[in-house]
């Protein structure tokens, strides 16, 4: 019986996993294609579904990044607020800087901002805009 639990264990995680990442990919190529926009919420529904501390704190994450990305500026704020928490709560500390980051990008809070990079590097991340840029993609200028 112990087996059986962990590879059910094993299996959720990777499905969450590759429901994260096909959210990331959605977010980081949208640019104009709303559709990209709702696949990746539809993938941050099924995360919710999960009902484990992880896929909710991916879920929260991603669900901010679309917001933002479609413009729905207090809307967002409060969902990268929820990020936060959910992050802070589940022990996902590079998750929580990464959205702490964005939602002082967003509020334009140069302290917390300047703040954020500094935590995110404080944890041996070299590039702190990379690391944030993996957890919580936008698309790309050509010129980036």
């Amino acid at each position: 019986m112990k087996l059986f639990r962990s590879l059910t264990h094993r299996v959720q995680r990777i499905r969450v996993g590759a429901r994260w990442l096909q959210c990331r990919l959605a977010l980081a190529t949208a640019g104009h294609q709303r559709w990209r926009l709702q696949l990746a919420r539809k993938a941050a529904r099924r995360l919710f579904k999960e009902r484990i501390g992880y896929a909710d704190t991916y879920a929260r994450m991603l669900v901010a990044a679309a917001l933002e990305q479609e413009g729905e500026r207090s809307r967002a704020e409060r969902a990268y607020r929820e990020a936060i928490d959910a992050a802070t709560r589940n022990d996902m500390l590079l998750c929580s800087e990464a959205a702490r980051h964005r939602l002082a990008e967003l509020t334009e809070d140069a302290g917390e901002l300047a703040a954020a990079r500094a935590d995110i590097a404080a944890r041996g991340v070299v590039v702190p805009e990379r690391m944030v840029q993996v957890h919580l993609p936008r698309p790309q200028s050509s010129a980036d």
